[in-house]
């Protein structure tokens, strides 16, 4: 699993790069000065932030139990992947201040492609590791739709604050493709840099 993990980053800054050179190489589908785009940006910030926190909320439950116990409440006992779902809220986030469709379409693509397969073999492994009380945790809470009727929480929990410090660190990370693609607009509307594609 920690192969696999490590794998999923590397492909994530590969496409991440893609994208980075998309938005150099294609223009804007939304001029900067058109309310959409200035919605884009803003909705786009606003699931960043959800995508940040949410993940922080999740490392402080799962900390460092995960595959040495099944963790099912907190953000776990409404949805089987919280962390992929808050990465997926970050993604949308990030396609939608990027304002560029081709950008979009690879950054959502390729999610699909990574985290699909990714949940499956994930759901094996711990299906082989918990047996039963994983197979009733599967039938009770959704696999990528929250059930916020499920939530459930203890009063306290053990919190690793090792990983809570790395996923504050984690989560700046989200910030870099938003200070980038900013840049690559600014550097567009100044001419600094002409896209060899227009899209609009």
């Amino acid at each position: 699993m920690m192969a696999l993990n490590k794998n999923r980053i590397l492909l994530g800054r590969l496409v991440l790069v893609a994208a980075f050179f998309l938005a150099v190489l294609t223009s804007s589908y939304l001029p900067d000065n058109l309310l959409v785009h200035q919605m884009n940006d803003g909705t786009g910030l606003l699931l960043l932030g959800v995508c940040m926190l949410g993940r922080i909320y999740c490392t402080l439950f799962i900390g460092g139990r995960k595959n040495s116990e099944l963790v099912t409440d907190g953000p776990f006992s409404i949805v089987r992947n919280p962390l992929y779902v808050f990465s997926f809220i970050g993604v949308l986030g990030i396609s939608l201040v990027s304002n560029q469709l081709s950008v979009a379409i690879l950054l959502m693509a390729s999610f699909m492609l990574v985290y699909g397969p990714l949940v499956k073999r994930e759901e094996a492994f711990l299906s082989e590791k918990f047996g039963e009380a994983y197979l009733a945790y599967v039938r009770q809470v959704p696999r990528y739709i929250p059930d916020f009727r499920l939530y459930h929480c203890p009063q306290e929990i053990l919190v690793d604050m090792k990983r809570v410090h790395s996923s504050l660190k984690d989560a700046l990370w989200w910030l870099v493709p938003l200070i980038v693609i900013e840049i690559i607009e600014w550097a567009h509307s100044t001419g600094i840099i002409t896209p060899l594609l227009r899209l609009e």
